[in-house]
């Protein structure tokens, strides 16, 4: 299919070749019987200015200068142009046109000086739609019918365009302006078939192979279909009739995208970033470039811009020319059909720029010299990445043999592998059981062991927690207990003197009855009974106090067993351990609370908890293992804000820890203490605790001056 589609594509051209030869415009002469009335060199004048304001009048009362040929190069300027043209005598009996052969003109006014004076018969030009346009033309025609005088015609052209401006003038009778007309269309038809049928071929075998270069190739042909209708004309004709903006900006709108399109496609058709690095960076630069045209015109600097495209265009075609060569003379493949399809397309614009500059006859070939290098590139270029799928398709197919060569190497060296590790898996078989019998029985004893420390240290905790209870309890139930009886006592004395005194009224009912009430009342001091009672009664309270606030205590510190992450106050924490700990610490050891304002951490609460308790409990055991009168045993426990982390500081002022056992006291069962007086887990499960909540904890202690313990704990933390 593929190779039927290239032949066809090959016949299209090779009967494109056949026909251009034969066709020339009627200033050559033609075999038909018509011809066109060619126009004498001297006959043309031309008179450039800046002043955009000048009228027709004051143009001619300048010196026009002569120019040479028929086809006028007036470059890419901003300049308004007045071109005078003299024609030829006429035969009434034809109709004749005035063509200028060139669609790229922005503001074209024709003037009629036949009497001597300017008169405007026209306005025409692509600041215009196309559909406004009095003739269905490309390019711009005016029937000489409408000037007036007799044989002798003095025309004045005033012309101006943000592009390239030629002006190629050609008399013709009407029915040579029809026959030119329908070859320049068969031309285009053919050139618009080419770069249909390529760009739908290359878009089938992008969506088939997925391969980016034919991609960026189908973008390129589209761009580049797109720029040739503009610069022919056939844009404004039959694409946009209707806008006058895209008419005056479509060349270089789109001449910037295909520069853009073209660039992009060499760089990755060429692995140009690969092979010449250098090169591709100045293709980035110029893609910038084009961009920045792309820019101009949509903010009206259509001349700089159009100037930018060519030299960003020129520079680019140097770069794609050197790089071709270069990786031609490497042995690149690829690289050599590029360059022929790259040096067909570049002829193309020499010829046709030549053709511009009158250095080559003004013929229909130099004239469709753009349109048959770029269609012959697009053709080349798709045979490019035809050949480069048959050489990835090549390379792939040695790579698989050589994969499959390795395949079966590795298959024979893997059974005789295979025979060497059965009998050494055979060998060690035996070994590895008895080994892993081995460790699976001392993987259980050291689980049971485990199991029993970890017990062992429930038990310590509990029993400690269980005497602070117990004492802390009974010290309130003691209140209670001893003022009962007072309170008992006092209350049958006011009662005994209530009724007495009650009793005597009744009896007497006089004066010395109530003298003697008052003198009971006197004698029984009621008011100091009252006073004790209230007295005994705050005892009783504090006592009840005491007891709710052991209570909360007790529940503060239970959360050890809690499982929930959530914000804690470190400070609630820590004076319920104390309290736990009352009994040890009460008449013994001074604790110094040095709390900072702290934000709540989020933490386990009852594991931290457990942390202090271990901490506060080892220094006051490190006081009595190591009693000295001379000093008053003090804890001081201090807090610190630092910003997204808090600080807890619990240090002492006892014996201290040893440099020889500084380094172990986090190991797991390490202890100095007496057999059965500790586990040595406790500063362990203070370290994994610490640890698990991303925090650091340090220790700080000099042999009989004392020992500092310093937690430091994130704010914000996530369960670990």
């Amino acid at each position: 299919m593929k190779r039927n589609s290239k032949s066809l594509l090959l016949s299209l051209l090779f009967l494109v070749s056949l026909i251009l030869p034969g066709a020339s415009f009627a200033q050559e002469g033609e075999s038909s019987g018509i011809e066109g009335i060619e126009i004498a060199p001297k006959s043309i004048e031309v008179f450039s200015t800046e002043d955009i304001e000048m009228t027709a009048r004051q143009a001619l009362e300048n010196d026009f200068d002569s120019v040479q040929g028929t086809v006028l190069n007036l470059g890419a300027t901003n300049k308004k142009h007045w071109i005078k043209v003299e024609l030829p005598a006429l035969r009434q009996i034809e109709t004749y046109y005035l063509l200028i052969n060139y669609p790229l003109i922005d503001k074209m006014n024709v003037y009629d000086l036949s009497t001597g004076l300017p008169v405007l018969v026209d306005r025409t030009g692509q600041f215009e739609a196309f559909e406004e346009r009095d003739y269905n033309y490309k390019n711009f025609l005016f029937p000489v019918r409408n000037f007036a005088g007799g044989n002798r015609k003095v025309i004045l052209f005033e012309v101006s365009s943000g592009k390239q401006l030629l002006f190629p003038i050609e008399l013709a009778p009407e029915q040579e302006v029809i026959r030119m007309n329908g070859r320049n269309n068969l031309i285009s038809g053919f050139y618009t078939g080419v770069i249909l049928v390529m760009l739908l071929y290359n878009l089938f075998i992008f969506t088939t192979t997925s391969d980016q270069n034919y991609l960026y190739y189908v973008i390129y042909i589209f761009f580049l279909g797109l720029t040739q209708a503009a610069l022919q004309g056939f844009g404004d004709m039959f694409l946009w009739p209707d806008s006058a903006w895209l008419s005056l900006n479509a060349t270089q709108l789109f001449g910037s995208l295909v520069g853009i399109a073209s660039m992009v496609f060499v760089k990755f058709f060429l692995h140009l970033r690969r092979f010449l690095p250098k090169i591709n960076l100045v293709f980035n630069i110029l893609i910038f470039l084009d961009f920045i045209a792309f820019l101009l015109v949509l903010f009206g600097f259509q001349i700089f811009s159009y100037s930018l495209i060519n030299a960003v265009a020129g520079i680019a075609s140097i770069l794609g020319t050197v790089a071709a060569v270069i990786l031609t003379r490497q042995g690149n493949r690829t690289a050599t059909f590029f360059l022929v399809a790259w040096s067909t397309f570049i002829a193309g614009i020499i010829i046709y720029v030549l053709k511009d500059y009158g250095l080559v006859p003004y013929t229909p070939f130099t004239n469709s010299a753009l349109l048959i290098g770029s269609g012959a590139e697009v053709v080349l270029l798709s045979f490019a990445l035809a050949d480069k799928i048959n050489t990835y398709r090549s390379r792939m197919q040695e790579s698989q043999t050589r994969a499959l060569e390795a395949l079966r190497e590795n298959e024979r060296i893997v059974r005789e592998q295979n025979v060497i590790l059965e009998r050494k898996v055979e060998e060690r078989t035996f070994d590895l059981k008895k080994a892993n019998d081995e460790l699976s029985q001392a993987l259980r004893e050291l689980r049971e062991a485990q199991g029993q420390l970890v017990e062992a240290e429930k038990m310590a905790s509990l029993g400690q927690l269980t005497a602070g209870i117990a004492h802390e309890i009974n010290n309130p139930v003691n209140f209670i207990s001893s003022n009962i009886t007072p309170i008992k006592n006092d209350v049958e004395d006011l009662f005994d003197a209530f009724f007495s005194l009650e009793k005597f009224i009744q009896e007497s009912g006089n004066e010395d009855l109530i003298q003697k009430a008052k003198d009971l009342k006197e004698e029984m001091d009621v008011d100091y009974a009252h006073e004790e009672v209230n007295l005994l009664l705050k005892g009783m309270k504090d006592g009840v106090d005491r007891t709710v606030e052991i209570v909360r205590g007790l529940r503060v510190f239970t959360r050890l067993d809690e499982a929930v992450f959530k914000p804690v106050d470190l400070h609630e924490g820590i004076d319920s351990t104390l309290i736990l700990l009352n009994n040890k610490l009460k008449n013994k050891v001074e604790v110094v609370k040095e709390y900072d304002e702290i934000p709540e951490v989020e933490c386990y609460g009852g594991k931290m908890n457990q942390v202090f308790m271990n901490l506060i409990v080892n220094a006051v055991q490190a006081f009595d293992d190591h009693p000295n009168d001379k000093i008053q045993p003090t804890i001081t426990i201090g807090t610190k804000s630092l910003g997204e982390k808090v600080r807890i500081s619990i240090s002492d002022n006892g014996p201290g820890i040893p440099d020889s056992i500084k380094d172990k006291i986090f190991d797991p069962f390490f202890t100095t203490k007496p057999v059965g007086k500790g586990t040595g887990l406790g500063l362990s499960i203070v370290y994994q605790i610490i640890d698990a909540h991303g925090g650091d904890l340090e220790v700080k202690s000099i042999e009989g001056k004392g020992t500092e313990f310093i937690i430091t704990l994130p704010v914000q933390n996530k369960p670990d």
